[in-house]
């Protein structure tokens, strides 16, 4: 699995959840969703990048990047960091699922005093919610086939 195929998920599943007014506790979750997906990704990238240089053309930088990832105790830092990650965003997930539906009737009537377009709210927080629930799913898939399948996490 790509992150270009889970990247737009996330994204819609935020804006989603942003202008439903039910779900907002969902949009801030989807932030760090988002933030799961691509700051390991562009770990990968500037390590591939820096490994591709030629060895006579790297500065100290380039090479401190090519070989960031090469000591097993890094890999491990790697790895537990990852899913530590992953379990704490499923936790923050399941828990700010609960509370949204333990607020939801404060919420409509703060909804329905003041936010104009209040007719579709309900229709677009169904939406996100859905959204959100897929974009969790697939960030947790993408993030255990990352640990199996890059060399940064692999012990």
């Amino acid at each position: 699995m790509k992150t270009r195929y889970v990247f737009p998920v996330c994204l819609l599943a935020l804006l989603v959840n942003a202008f439903s007014i039910y779900n907002y506790l969902l949009a801030i979750c989807t932030v760090f969703l988002l933030l799961l997906l691509l700051i390991p990704r562009v770990f990968i990238l500037l390590t591939n990048a820096a490994k591709r240089q030629d060895e006579n053309n790297q500065n100290f930088a380039v090479r401190q990047i090519g070989n960031y990832g090469k000591q097993k105790t890094t890999r491990q830092l790697n790895r537990y960091s990852i899913v530590f990650s992953l379990i704490v965003i499923n936790l923050a997930a399941a828990g700010l699922t609960v509370l949204t539906y333990v607020n939801w009737d404060a919420t409509g009537s703060f909804i329905a005093q003041h936010i104009t377009w209040r007719e579709i709210t309900p229709v677009l927080g169904a939406i996100g919610f859905i959204l959100f629930i897929a974009s969790a799913v697939l960030v947790t898939i993408y993030g255990i086939k990352m640990l199996r399948k890059e060399e940064l996490f692999n012990v």
